[in-house]
């Protein structure tokens, strides 16, 4: 085969300068090709093309959805580059021995709807369906139903209205299933929750004294849930026995699996399962494919597992939208007949109370949870109004309470004027991250640093997170309180906040860690993150994995962490990944208040499109009618 003197050699540049394809992708397009010993065009184009969706965050390429569709326009007599229509399409690649239904091993594999998979995407997709399915299907946990309806009558009294059903139906099914679902946005309640479903299943397993992990993919997030179920801890209706039995550590994700340094496999899996009899995982909206099937492959088939998120946040930064594909159609399809009045007589609900689905067949639908209460946003609060219109679609109702001047929670910047935004920026970031800089006590400097967050949409560009940063620095740099040479050397500075970007298994530290640089005459510099066991950790500089300067961050890499006041800052321009999925998960990183910098035509734009991530995993788990 000589590439030189196929198309490849005329498309090529283009392809690349045009970032339809990276060079990442090339490669491995050439060696599906090389590997096949042959120069087939189409079998080149469907590899790379694959590649890159793969790192776009897609599971898989869907050729339907790509068929004929001109890539490249005719350009000095050169032809235009348009992809070849599925059904031929699908017919040459399952002539081809690259490409495979998955049941040998084949570096690419096709499924019967035309979604070519990297094998391992494929085979993780596949994996974690089953494993889910399965649990849906096995039998029941043994529980006293007397015991059972009392303690749920204890730990969920019924002091609010009957429609408020849901956190004491979320528990129930914890305690009745081997899987559960619960979703709902910031203050629905999730963790006061689960630290209910650890007390209601310790009491009715009591004696026996069960094998309880709490865990969430990153270590600010694993330290929430911890400090969350202490607290709940204290005010539980339960003996001190129980209590004593409810878990106070969290893990990350990483380390229950047992991450081994030096190599991306965990000591649990398949044929090591980890020893559990309840396993709860907090922020499963940001746990990517691979890791989410790696999960419930370590986990043993008669254990219980939680999964606790918001499905309407963005998807994990990496492959797939696995919580979103999950969750389905499940919340406004109800419940089997069977499930529903099971729950009813449990939580002692009138008849009618919970909704009931088509088909009487419990599936997955009966295992999942939709809080839609929130406790902590009203339904004056300006935040709570503008991210429900937000994940809506809502735009009309956007602009509304951001126009609106009764809610002081809210500010909308209009983008109009560039000085104004440089003088707001100005003053957001001094009064956000002065304190920081100024604390005389780690501790102090750490828990400043959490109170404030600019969050931007882009990486990069006039309103991204390397100028913001930039800009922070220059403007902390004329105040005196970051030394010269620490810039112009790259050393780092006293009250650095820093956010960990590639995983580090001997130090523990994961994509997402939040921490800070500190410094003392006896060590130098250093940087500190809160460890889950409400400890310091101290990091030398030297051992850190790859990091980034955070006075701003991507509102990807805000998932799983929390501020009184956040300043989201959106482009300038329209982009196809501004979506309604950033704006709401943006809002929702704030307690108490938020800035919101953007005109009125990009934040439209951004509340009318939503997030797609190609995959196949909610095809399996609903059947391919789901919408």
């Amino acid at each position: 085969m000589n590439l030189t003197q196929s198309p490849l050699a005329s498309v090529l540049p283009r392809l690349l300068e045009k970032g339809i394809l990276s060079a990442l992708d090339v490669r491995f397009g050439r060696l599906i090709l090389r590997l096949s010993g042959s120069d087939n065009f189409d079998l080149f184009m469907a590899a790379a093309l694959t590649s890159h969706d793969v790192a776009m965050g897609h599971v898989c390429m869907d050729l339907k959805e790509i068929e004929s569709q001109c890539l490249l326009e005719a350009e000095n007599g050169i032809p235009e580059l348009v992809c070849p229509a599925a059904g031929p399409w699908m017919k040459g690649l399952k002539q081809n021995r690259m490409v495979g239904k998955g049941d040998t091993f084949t570096p690419l594999v096709l499924d019967a709807e035309a979604r070519l998979y990297l094998h391992r995407f494929w085979q993780d997709e596949t994996s974690l369906a089953n494993k889910i399915l399965s649990r849906t299907q096995m039998p029941f946990p043994e529980v006293s139903r007397n015991r059972l309806k009392a303690a749920l009558a204890r730990l969920f009294p019924r002091n609010a209205s009957a429609s408020d059903y849901r956190q004491g139906a979320a528990a129930y099914i914890a305690a009745t299933r081997r899987l559960c679902v619960i979703s709902g946005g910031p203050g629905t309640g999730k963790t006061f929750t689960a630290a209910k479903i650890l007390a209601l299943v310790s009491e009715l397993e009591e004696p026996r004294k069960l094998r309880i992990h709490l865990a969430a993919p990153t270590g600010k997030a694993a330290a929430r849930l911890k400090e969350s179920i202490r607290l709940a801890k204290g005010f539980l209706p339960v003996s001190d026995t129980v209590k004593a039995m409810i878990p106070e550590e969290a893990a990350t994700l990483h380390r229950l699996l047992g991450s081994i340094p030096g190599r991306t496999d965990f000591r649990f899996f398949e044929k090591n399962q980890l020893p559990a009899d309840l396993v709860i995982v907090d922020e499963a909206s940001m746990i990517d494919l691979p890791l989410m099937a790696r999960l419930f492959r370590a986990l043993p088939e008669p254990s219980r597992v939680v999964l606790m998120g918001d499905s309407d946040q963005l998807a994990s930064v990496e492959a797939g939208y696995v919580l979103k594909d999950i969750c389905g159609f499940a919340h406004p399809s109800g419940y089997a007949k069977e499930t529903t009045e099971e729950m009813e007589a449990a939580l002692g609900l009138p008849d009618g109370t919970i909704g009931l689905r088509k088909g009487q067949e419990r599936g997955l639908s009966d295992c999942i949870v939709s809080l839609e209460k929130n406790y902590r946003f009203s339904e004056t609060s300006g935040i709570g109004r503008l991210s429900r219109a937000a994940i809506q679609g809502d735009a009309d109702g956007v602009m509304d309470v951001l126009c609106s001047e009764k809610y002081d929670d809210i500010r909308w910047v209009s983008g109009k004027r560039a000085d104004e935004y440089q003088e707001i920026l100005s003053a957001a970031v001094l009064r956000g991250f002065k304190p920081c800089l100024k604390a005389q006590d780690p501790q102090e400097a750490l828990n400043a640093m959490e109170r404030f967050r600019i969050l931007c949409a882009v990486n990069k560009g006039p309103f991204g997170v390397e100028t913001i940063n930039a800009f922070a620095e220059k403007l902390f740099q004329g105040q005196g309180l970051i030394p010269a040479g620490a810039l112009r050397h790259g050393l780092g500075y006293r009250g650095m906040p820093i956010l960990i970007t590639r995983n580090h298994y001997e130090t523990q530290l994961f994509n997402g860690d939040a921490g800070l640089v500190w410094s003392d005459p006896e060590k130098g510099l250093y940087a500190l993150f809160s460890g889950t066991d409400g400890k310091l950790r101290v990091v030398p500089i030297s051992r850190l994995p790859e990091y980034e300067t955070a006075f701003a961050m991507t509102v990807h890499k805000s998932q799983g962490s929390e501020f009184d006041e956040v300043f989201l800052i959106l482009s300038d321009a329209d982009l196809p990944f501004l979506t309604r999925e950033l704006l709401y998960t943006g809002i929702t990183r704030a307690r108490h208040r938020v800035a919101l910098w953007g005109s009125e035509e990009v934040i439209r734009r951004t509340v009318s499109r939503k997030i797609r991530r190609r995959s196949g995993l909610k095809d399996a788990l609903w059947g391919s009618g789901a919408p």
